[in-house]
């Protein structure tokens, strides 16, 4: 997902950067910290994957649609060896000539940006347009470019497993206000999920997962339920098993009755 989402930066910002083809002209042109942060952010993205020349005559004509509307932003106040640096960085990110000072300048911003606590307002607003169209992003990447993301950023990709192991101590405690949070937060990834690829999405029931209804609103083509089944007839079992050996009375024989008749239907 947040590879996804560093795309459509990309896209995004590709309007501020200029398509990464910066003149001298606008280098030396008046830009608030901001906007020359924006531009930073774009064109370490294009510098990452490498992009061909077809490759940026599509990010062109897609930016024209997928770019945010331009707004005001909050003014923050920087070291002059802070607005030098990114400068620097977004010239050479634009020239693209000189790897080994890209990843000093980089360095050397993230220093400064740490002793300084510099906050900048330099989000960037994920349209909707750039959700639609950047799975024709996706398909112009070849193994290569997403195998040299992968390698950059490698930490920074989930491990399904490490989430699954962090959620289960914590949720076990949860209300059900928390519980009603966590599955608003559930539904919004989905949607962003289903809106970002042209496969059917496929989600797994668990506890305090939206309804089905709500799922099929987002775009989810199928909601499967793993083991639940089985566990909820073994938890049947269990419990008949119980009574008979705890109280020796013949209550589950009334449950029995129902799963008896569905099981004449299903196989007469």
């Amino acid at each position: 997902m947040k590879c996804a989402r560093f795309l459509l930066v990309s896209l995004a910002g590709v309007m501020l950067a200029a398509c990464a083809s910066a003149q001298e002209s606008r280098k030396n042109a008046p830009a608030t910290l901001n906007d020359t942060s924006l531009e930073v952010v774009a064109l370490e993205s294009l510098h990452q994957f490498q992009f061909t020349p077809a490759q940026m005559r599509t990010l062109r004509r897609l930016a024209k649609e997928t770019a945010m509307e331009p707004g005001a932003r909050e003014t923050v106040k920087v070291s002059d060896g802070f607005r030098k640096t990114l400068l620097d960085l977004r010239n050479a990110l634009a020239d693209a000539s000189n790897a080994e000072r890209i990843q000093q300048l980089q360095e050397k911003i993230d220093k400064l940006r740490a002793e300084e606590k510099v906050d900048l307002d330099d989000a960037v607003q994920i349209t909707e347009a750039a959700t639609r169209r950047a799975p024709e992003i996706f398909k112009l990447l070849s193994a290569r470019q997403v195998a040299g993301y992968i390698a950059l950023y490698a930490d920074d990709f989930p491990d399904p497993l490490e989430i699954l192991r962090a959620a289960l101590p914590r949720v076990r405690g949860f209300n059900a206000k928390e519980w009603e949070a966590i599955r608003e937060d559930v539904s919004e990834e989905i949607g962003r999920l289903v809106g970002s690829v042209t496969l059917p999405v496929n989600v797994l029931s668990v506890r305090g997962a939206p309804p089905v209804s709500e799922l099929a609103a987002l775009g989810v083509a199928r909601v499967s339920v793993g083991g639940a089944f089985a566990f909820n007839a073994l938890g049947a079992l269990v419990e008949a098993a119980t009574e008979l050996r705890d109280s020796g009375t013949y209550g589950f024989l009334e449950r029995a009755a129902g799963g008896g008749r569905a099981a004449r239907s299903a196989f007469s």
